[in-house]
């Protein structure tokens, strides 16, 4: 992935959140669970906080987004 966060904060915290994931996955594969989702890598995380924080100071026609 060749996308670079501009918000510092995304990238300071896509470790954090990556780490939590990761934490989820192994548990569910402890439990032995099935059909559980890969983890994301911290660079989606990365760009994922990047672009919904950008995305959010952005109005369209005079509404700001809400990104849940």
């Amino acid at each position: 992935m060749n996308y670079t966060a501009t918000y510092k904060a995304a990238k300071e915290i896509s470790e954090t959140v990556a780490a939590h994931f990761s934490n989820h996955v192994a548990r569910a594969a402890e439990r032995r669970e099935q059909n559980f989702a890969q983890a994301p890598d911290r660079a989606v995380i990365e760009a994922l906080i990047d672009i919904a924080f950008w995305t959010s100071l952005r109005k369209e026609e005079g509404i700001s987004p809400r990104i849940s």
